[in-house]
């Protein structure tokens, strides 16, 4: 069949595009509680500030499980900032899915997404150290899981430039937007062979 039909006569059209799954803004919680019960923290901090509306922070930070129905793909939008980026050559962010979150012990974690912290002085909007930074991605991938669990986390490590570390390097997700998708797929059902465990 050519693409976008199947079916014995070719004639069952494939629906082909994207349709939204979740769509979080994570500022709309002022309880900080109530946002950790349903997205997991690591290192949370709260920060205020008259310049921004976001608040919950932390050095990791996990989504709860998305049931995603029938897809070939999945599509993250996903916006962050980054708070008091240290001045290091090894320092960034990086975004990974899993299919449960490491609830079992064969859940893997698939990094879809690393950068650097693209250093730079000045701009504080909620920090009180070298400069905040917002980011933005958009990742699609095929995705053959039920479902999917969405992890971001910044690392840094101990020897920074000039020996100016930070002890405040972390992040908030700004917005958050996941999307199932169908794609002419001609991929063999595996998650891949490069995964990291959880």
């Amino acid at each position: 069949c050519k693409s976008g039909w199947a079916g014995t006569g070719c004639d069952v059209k494939v629906p082909i595009g994207c349709e939204e799954v979740a769509f979080e803004d994570l500022a709309a919680f002022t309880n900080a509680q109530e946002v950790k019960s349903r997205w997991k923290y690591t290192n949370y901090k709260n920060f205020l500030s008259v310049a921004t509306h976001w608040t919950h922070f932390g050095t990791q930070t996990t989504s709860p499980v998305y049931n995603l129905g029938d897809h070939t793909h999945i599509k993250l939008e996903l916006g962050t900032i980054l708070v008091d980026v240290p001045h290091s050559q090894d320092c960034g962010l990086m975004v990974a899915l899993s299919t449960d979150g490491g609830k079992t012990p064969a859940s893997h974690y698939e990094v879809i997404h690393t950068s650097g912290c693209d250093f730079f002085t000045g701009l504080n909007i909620i920090g009180q150290e070298r400069g905040d930074r917002l980011g933005f991605l958009s990742a699609t991938r095929r995705w053959p899981g039920a479902s999917v669990v969405v992890m971001a986390e910044v690392w840094w490590g101990s020897q920074s430039v000039g020996g100016s570390g930070t002890d405040s390097f972390t992040f908030s997700v700004s917005s958050f937007s996941l999307q199932t998708c169908f794609y002419p797929d001609i991929g063999d059902g595996s998650l891949g062979k490069n995964l990291r465990a959880s």
